[in-house]
């Protein structure tokens, strides 16, 4: 928590990190923080556990070397997630052949995307991204970082960076505090405002968009792909550091 509270601004801190309101605050706090804010939960039986939030061995990061020029767009796919709401959804496979194509579409304007999964997803994956520019990394428990030489890059081109992921407490830590960047986080509706997935609350703290995954799965949709160009055609935003 100490490494978030030194990478926000403190006009963020408030709100992103020291407010225990279920419905209000962006992240749990870590550590006996967690004790606390379980503590005043209407429904402990949905609290989901949150400490460790992420795993930060650095001989195991996964880094994430670029080469192009435009914004980048780091999709978490989390496929064998029990609880993502992609298993939820017509199966994960079909939902995640869905999302591929509107990546693709990304790509062919210029943004530079990159597909994180899971190591035993690496054949699936690799299959659906054939013919693309798309790159895919397989990663543990979001321990993922851009190496030197990109960051160097990401600056001094200042290109943004879009984390497209499950709207929950452990992608917000790695969006935000890793990546500085701004979320596009989705949930199936009935799922999109609870403990586990708390979509609403990018708007509220105005750190992202929330989709729900009937707006962009399924054949022909758009909505994912739509949302990232106007999350950046339209606002200045590039992470909660405004």
């Amino acid at each position: 928590m100490q490494k978030i509270r030194q990478t926000l601004p403190a006009q963020f801190h408030d709100s992103l990190i020291d407010s225990f309101d279920q419905e209000h605050a962006m992240i749990i706090g870590e550590g006996t923080k967690a004790g606390l804010f379980q503590s005043i939960m209407m429904k402990p039986a949905n609290v989901q556990p949150v400490y460790p939030m992420r795993f930060e061995d650095k001989n195991e990061q996964t880094l994430i070397y670029l080469d192009g020029q435009g914004p980048i767009v780091i999709f978490n796919y989390e496929g064998l997630d029990p609880k993502s709401p992609l298993n939820h959804f017509w199966g994960v496979e079909s939902a995640f052949e869905s999302i591929v194509a509107q990546l693709k579409r990304l790509s062919a304007r210029g943004y530079e995307v990159v597909v994180l999964h899971d190591k035993t997803l690496t054949k699936p994956v690799q299959a659906e991204l054939a013919g693309s520019n798309i790159k895919s990394l397989t990663v543990s428990e979001n321990n993922v970082d851009l190496d030197k030489g990109s960051w160097r890059q990401v600056n001094s081109l200042g290109r943004r960076i879009v984390w497209v992921s499950q709207c929950t407490q452990a992608n917000f830590f790695t969006a935000i505090e890793t990546f500085g960047a701004a979320i596009v986080g989705f949930a199936k509706e009935e799922m999109s405002n609870q403990q586990v997935y708390n979509c609403h609350k990018l708007k509220l703290q105005h750190v992202g968009s929330p989709l729900l995954l009937e707006e962009f799965v399924g054949e022909g949709k758009t909505g994912l792909s739509d949302e990232i160009e106007s999350l950046l055609r339209y606002s200045s935003f590039t992470g909660v550091f405004d």
